[in-house]
């Protein structure tokens, strides 16, 4: 697939095809269509921002929990997750251990449980995705708190580009003139597979409200039947308290971030009301609507 020469709203992205931006620090397609997929792997798709790496936790967690020492594995378990369209980062500490993200799920021993992240369209998946049907959960959340979220994102990290102001930021979203993409897109094209009984989809503030009732729906999912106490094990693991704490003493966390910023930001909902203009909210609104007819029962009330 050939790159599209336009010049993005930022600089650090190109265009993967039109209308597509991808970050500069991410894998050719090509390389992500050419991985190979494991019977056992399970994906975790998603649009950015959306909680992908809370559910990461939870699906290793409920994966590696040994049922006699009733402990997970920590070390799998702490393995800073990556997409699967990541490549090194310029002076990462761990640019020299992985050429990519594709070269660390590799590396995985064939008896590990790999948790893939994906945060693209289902078209950009690898060839064997489709062959292997793995096991996937999509992930989606409030779209305009997915807005804030990735506009902060990008503001902090040290290999985003750079939006000038949130309105600037606000407007090329709208569009779908981000990386990754326009949001509405991927939960549509993505929809096209809820249905599918390898698929399992959750919401990010179902997962907040009642975390028990969703980490049951997905060990049930993974076919991995728990009692109470097991849970229990996993609820503490997975705590957002928890996950902070342990982005404070992530050296690659903390490395991609600019200086005082953190990976994670809050984790809560309904934040865009401390951002979006009254104007703004009605743009959204008018253009979200548009974009979702055909998906009422997919659509977020504000």
């Amino acid at each position: 697939m050939t790159n599209v020469l336009a010049k993005p709203p930022w600089d650090h992205c190109y265009y993967v095809r039109p209308g597509y931006l991808m970050s500069t620090a991410t894998n050719s397609i090509e390389n992500i269509k050419n991985f190979e997929v494991r019977d056992d792997d399970v994906f975790i798709a998603s649009y950015p921002r959306s909680g992908t790496y809370w559910l990461t936790r939870v699906v290793r967690a409920i994966k590696t929990l040994n049922k006699s020492t009733m402990d997970v594995d920590h070390a799998i378990m702490d393995d800073l997750f990556f997409t699967l369209s990541w490549k090194p980062f310029p002076d990462s500490p761990d640019s020299s251990k992985y050429s990519s993200a594709l070269d660390k799920y590799n590396k995985c021993s064939t008896s590990s449980p790999r948790t893939i992240g994906f945060q693209m369209l289902p078209e950009f998946l690898p060839t064997q995705y489709y062959e292997k049907k793995p096991k996937t959960i999509y992930l989606h959340r409030n779209p305009k708190d997915v807005a804030v979220s990735w506009y902060f994102y990008h503001l902090t990290s040290n290999f985003l580009g750079k939006p000038t102001s949130w309105e600037q930021y606000f407007e090329e979203f709208l569009k779908g003139n981000v990386e990754k993409g326009s949001p509405f897109e991927n939960i549509k094209q993505w929809c096209k597979y809820k249905n599918n009984p390898d698929l399992l989809w959750i919401k990010y503030e179902d997962m907040l409200k009642d975390p028990k009732n969703e980490y049951y729906k997905v060990a049930r999912f993974l076919d991995r039947p728990m009692s109470e106490e097991e849970m229990k094990v996993v609820m503490h693991v997975c705590d957002i308290n928890y996950m902070k704490q342990f982005f404070k003493r992530d050296p690659f966390a903390q490395n991609i971030m600019t200086e005082g910023h953190k990976y994670v930001r809050q984790g809560n909902t309904g934040d865009w009301k401390n951002y979006f203009t009254v104007a703004q909210n009605e743009a959204f609104d008018k253009v979200y609507h548009e974009e979702m007819k055909g998906y009422e029962d997919l659509i977020y009330q504000f």
